[in-house]
């Protein structure tokens, strides 16, 4: 029997913003903005009422000491690079993953850093040293990882980002609202329509309605 393999997914959910402005800078509000609408918040700026989708001008009514920067994408791109160059020292299987993610293989390493929950500390502590935050998920499977990696924790989803098996994997992304998986969201009026609202519902659907859709 071959042993379970396991992902972890290194999720970046402010790399536009913290890409030109790293955590260690001084706080302050700020706000990256790419055709005309926000697209990353800094905490001083959500505090004060900014929130993303806005466009500049709401931006200033609501906060105007907010700072408006444009998208950078080779700053983006550099920051990447080098959080993809330090998770090297845990696994060569290092790859990049679509919205500001990145997967690894950790099988064969955990056994070297002492288990699960030691080599996550490790990564969440080198990716935290480039100045980014992070959010982690882990998973039998790289989709899935990357999947809870991507999710924020609240009320309405609560989910846990971390599972070992493809059972407790399963029920985890069972929950999670179609919006979430990128295939979907072409899909999602006709998907409500039907009352495909999460996961558990699409993967429900036969094949062929689905490929209909």
């Amino acid at each position: 029997m071959s042993k379970m393999r396991y992902w972890l997914s290194v999720h970046l959910p402010l790399l536009p913003l913290e890409s030109v402005r790293p955590r260690w800078c001084d706080p302050a509000p700020y706000v990256v903005v790419e055709k005309g609408k926000v697209i990353s918040v800094s905490r001083e700026a959500y505090a004060l009422g900014v929130r993303v989708g806005m466009r500049p001008g709401g931006v200033s009514a609501v906060a105007p000491s907010t700072v408006v920067l444009e998208r950078d994408l080779q700053r983006e791109e550099i920051t990447r690079n080098a959080i993809a160059l330090a998770l090297l020292q845990f696994t060569p299987e290092v790859a990049h993953a679509g919205d500001s993610s990145i997967v690894l293989d950790v099988t064969a390493s955990l056994g070297l850093f002492r288990g699960r929950a030691a080599i996550g500390r490790r990564i969440r502590a080198s990716t935290q040293a480039v100045g980014v935050t992070v959010r982690l998920g882990t998973g039998p499977t790289a989709l899935g990882a990357w999947l809870l990696a991507r999710l924020p924790l609240s009320r309405r989803l609560a989910l846990l980002r971390r599972t070992v098996k493809m059972a407790s994997l399963e029920r985890q992304l069972d929950r999670i609202p179609c919006d979430y998986l990128p295939a979907a969201v072409p899909h999602l009026e006709w998907l409500a329509g039907i009352g495909a609202t999460d996961l558990a519902a699409l993967r429900r659907l036969p094949a062929k309605v689905y490929s209909a859709g």
